[in-house]
């Protein structure tokens, strides 16, 4: 997947999110938390890796450096 894919992916699924059809969740998230879900969607269906670097949401990595950022972001 190209990171221009990547992006318009990422995108897209929070355009999704923020529309007042899908805000009206009794537990709402903000835009980390749909990045960090999409992020792990195209790990486990995909075996893309991604982690937010710069201005993108998901740039491709390796398994190890994937695994590294988001292990930090769960403690």
């Amino acid at each position: 997947m190209t990171q221009e894919e990547l992006n318009v992916l990422f995108n897209i699924t929070i355009m999704i999110h923020e529309h007042e059809h899908f805000g009206k969740r009794k537990k709402p998230l903000d835009r980390n938390e749909v990045q960090k879900w999409v992020a792990m969607q195209l790990a486990d269906a995909l075996n893309i890796y991604t982690i937010p670097i710069g201005s993108s949401w998901g740039v491709e990595v390796d398994e190890e450096r994937f695994c590294e950022y988001w292990e930090k972001d769960n403690e």
